[in-house]
């Protein structure tokens, strides 16, 4: 059975289907502007409180490894409660810690219910992929018909934020292409990720750029031998070189939204790489003043006003109510709960990364984990992801992964190098 290849059409049986609504209902609106972002919350609420009723009153059994990632993930924040007493906006802290453990919660109950049986993961994931790229094509589509009258040319799906949007994607890209050995045909799964890519591309995201290279590069190298590594580098790097030197569709994106990019001058200071420098600079003072505790969780938004908002509250234009966040996540735990906090978020992630680098060739699962974390130590040098439901879904999956592949774990999926369940 477990041998047994996939079609895309077993997507469509209903164990498949319960699980990719209520995942897709709020992972596709987390990221939304609108109305519709509240929909996550509500099917969040309505999933874990089911959960909740369970435990409390069917006596649902509380799977140990769950029980123990559900601690790494949010050790940190027990901190950051003790902590409170030094957040000068109580508001920003105690919401920030509750969508953090709610968002922690919702992303280790899916991953749970889908990573026992490699197969239902892998259709789990693809018919995710599938429904994503389906709404953010006509969503691109539209972008495209409409993109000349347009100031703002970045392309960023049903999402208002575009490096979000390119996480998201890239996630979902590597999911499915390790995942993708399962499927009895690899074309549709093939150009379902041509078009994450195109996505990806479209949006003009440097993170999301640079993630997918990344992400294809690692996945590759170790499958790669010397020469063939080599040739591998040499062909990244006539790539590279000759989207930036010849005339393409990407490199007349990269233009356009250069020219409508606003230079930079004393009487406008935008977010850019000074406001960006400007917001490192100043967070780490702000850290250094608060090593122990930080300011509390969020409260960088009371304390790093930027001189462009400076400037704009001197001249009575209208201007954010709130600062700026540090747009780094190492530095943003630092100034959330300080040193204390930054280790436990951190140390349980570069323990993890430090056992399966070396052992990557023993299964994909120790190889997919290893690049899945320096995806997420990379995105973490430009983003705060403390919060994010996609890291959320990230991490859990990392820790899931891990501790079932443990010899002496329960209900063990392991994988060797081939894919298939070790032992069958």
């Amino acid at each position: 059975m477990h041998n047994e290849k996939l079609s895309l059409t077993d997507i469509l049986s209903l164990n498949i289907i319960s699980v990719i609504i209520p995942v897709s209902l709020i992972l596709f609106t987390f990221g939304t502007d609108t109305s519709l972002f509240y929909i996550n919350w509500v099917v969040g609420v309505l999933v874990l409180g089911s959960v909740t009723i369970s435990i409390l009153f069917i006596k649902l059994k509380i799977n140990k490894t769950s029980l123990k990632v559900f601690i790494f993930m949010n050790m940190w924040l027990i901190y950051a409660i003790i902590i409170t007493p030094v957040a000068k906006n109580l508001s920003y802290h105690i919401s920030f810690i509750l969508l953090t453990i709610f968002y922690n919660g919702l992303g280790l109950y899916f991953i749970n219910k889908i990573i026992e049986s490699p197969q239902r993961f892998a259709l789990t994931i693809v018919g995710l992929n599938i429904l994503w790229v389906f709404i953010n094509t006509f969503a691109m589509i539209f972008f495209f018909l409409t993109s000349v009258n347009q100031a703002d040319q970045s392309f960023s799906g049903i999402f208002a934020n575009r490096n979000q949007f390119a996480v998201v994607t890239t996630l979902l890209f590597t999911f499915t292409l390790f995942y993708k050995k399962y499927f009895r045909s690899s074309i549709p799964v093939n150009i379902l990720m041509i078009i994450n890519i195109i996505m990806i591309f479209t949006s003009l995201s440097r993170k999301g750029f640079i993630g997918i290279i990344l992400i294809l590069f690692l996945y590759n190298w170790q499958r790669l031998k010397r020469v063939k590594k080599l040739m591998a580098i040499f062909a990244i790097s006539i790539l590279i070189i000759v989207t930036f030197i010849t005339d393409n569709p990407l490199k007349e994106r990269f233009k356009l939204v250069k020219e409508k990019t606003p230079a930079f001058t004393s009487e406008r200071v935008e977010l850019s790489a000074f406001e960006r420098m400007w917001l490192l600079i100043n967070g780490t003072k702000l850290f250094l003043e608060h090593p122990l505790t930080g300011v509390g969780v969020n409260n960088s938004l009371v304390y790093l006003e930027t001189p462009m908002q400076k400037l704009e509250r001197a001249q009575g234009d209208k201007m954010d109510k709130e600062g700026k966040y540090t747009h780094i996540n190492y530095l943003e735990m630092l100034v959330n709960a300080g040193i204390p906090a930054f280790i436990l978020y951190y140390v349980p992630i570069l323990l993890i990364f430090g056992r399966v680098i070396s052992r990557t060739k023993e299964s994909d699962r120790y190889s997919m984990i290893a690049i899945l974390l320096i995806y997420k130590l990379f995105l973490d040098m430009a983003m705060v992801s403390y919060y994010d439901f996609a890291h959320s879904l990230l991490l859990a999956y990392v820790f899931l992964a891990y501790l079932k592949a443990k010899p002496n774990s329960e209900n063990i999926p392991r994988l060797n190098s081939t894919g298939v369940l070790a032992g069958e």
